[in-house]
């Protein structure tokens, strides 16, 4: 859902070409299918719905659509039935494509880094889920804070912002903490996952912990 298109960047190495459709033509169908925009990919059951250029046009004219926040839900329906789990990732704003995606999901993951601005933001994600839940009546939750591109060397730093995040957020911040690590831009950069580039690398066993910590999170 991020126009920006990072998502097939960093898997571009193992996303097989096809003729799928681009999902912001889909958005505009009155019942568009998400199935029409998906990729297979080179990994066991891993689908990929590339974004495109187009998406922020997208927004502008879902502002004039009834019930525009549910479009993507909606255009979910049959995935939801062939997938175990869908993972949409969002812009880095609170536009009409992330509230689409905060309306159509079941638990949010919210990244961040340990700055202060960046805390702002999930502050902010974490109201908009608060609201959609209370005034929408949808089940929609935070799963977890996932504290990403950790330097160790700051360590006054990172302490102090870790107190404002645990007072904010108590529970939600997840255990595990994503380190600044080289293994990660450059498996980006050979389009491959972390796991397979350099599986015993800080960063990619940093991520397992954080799937497992989150798969218990989702459970629970």
């Amino acid at each position: 859902m991020d126009p920006q298109g990072h998502v097939l960047t960093a898997l571009s190495g193992c996303v097989r070409p096809g003729g799928a459709r681009p999902l912001s033509s889909v958005f505009m169908d009155k019942k568009g299918d998400i199935l029409d925009s998906c990729l297979p990919t080179n990994l066991p059951n891993l689908w990929v719905v590339p974004a495109d250029s187009r998406l922020e046009e997208v927004q502008m004219l879902l502002s004039s659509r009834i019930g525009r926040e549910f479009v993507l839900k909606g255009m979910l329906a049959k995935a939801e039935d062939m997938f175990d789990l869908i993972v949409i990732d969002c812009p880095p704003n609170l536009d009409t494509l992330t509230l689409n995606s905060l309306v159509a999901a079941h638990q949010v993951v919210v990244p961040t880094d340990l700055s202060l601005l960046a805390i702002e933001g999930v502050a902010d994600i974490s109201n908009a889920v608060e609201t959609i839940r209370e005034r929408l009546g949808l089940p929609v939750e935070v799963a977890g804070i996932m504290v990403v591109k950790v330097d160790s060397r700051n360590k006054v730093i990172n302490r102090e912002l870790t107190k404002m995040l645990d007072a904010r957020f108590g529970g939600l911040v997840m255990g595990t903490r994503i380190p600044t690590n080289t293994a990660l831009p450059r498996a980006c950069l050979k389009g491959i996952t972390a796991f397979d580039f350099a599986p015993e690398s800080g960063g990619a066993k940093a991520y397992a912990l954080a799937v497992e910590e989150l798969f218990e999170r989702m459970e629970g």
